[in-house]
């Protein structure tokens, strides 16, 4: 089992990367990250849930950290807002964590993939040229995807 963290955990991004990866066979969602003002609280409690009729159980009693606090794995599914995205993710990819961003703010950056697996895993190579021991990768836009 793949230990993974969520930040924007809240947010309908960060709820729909809860919802499959708490379903998924190969992840585990051990940590869950969001505003300051929302740390501490039990998942369940403190996100308006939008995605299906009820929180996963397996994270609802998880404790919500914030953004920028000590993340306790090596992957990191990213649903901040571009503005915070860019400076948390590069800080992440610099110290070592492989972060999967659903943001815009690195789109433009020719060393971060933009990934639709199924169509350019090659894109994947461009890791190596990202400054740091882990890397960003995003995805495209909704309407691209």
């Amino acid at each position: 089992m793949i230990e993974v963290s969520v930040l924007g955990a809240t947010g309908m991004v960060g709820q729909r990367f809860v919802q499959l990866l708490s379903h998924h066979p190969d992840f585990k969602i051990v940590a869950l990250f969001a505003s300051e003002r929302r740390k501490g609280a039990r998942y369940a409690d403190s996100v308006n849930w939008l995605v299906s009729s009820e929180v996963p159980a397996d994270v609802g009693d998880i404790r919500l950290g914030a953004v920028g606090d000590s993340v306790p794995t090596k992957i990191v599914f990213s649903a901040l807002p571009s503005d915070i995205a860019k400076d948390v993710e590069e800080e992440l990819a610099i110290k070592g964590y492989y972060v999967f961003s659903n943001a815009s703010s690195h789109r433009y950056d020719p060393f971060v993939p933009i990934m639709v697996p199924e169509v350019n895993e090659s894109h994947f190579e461009a890791v190596k040229y990202q400054k740091g021991k882990g890397f960003i990768i995003t995805n495209p836009n909704c309407s691209t995807a």
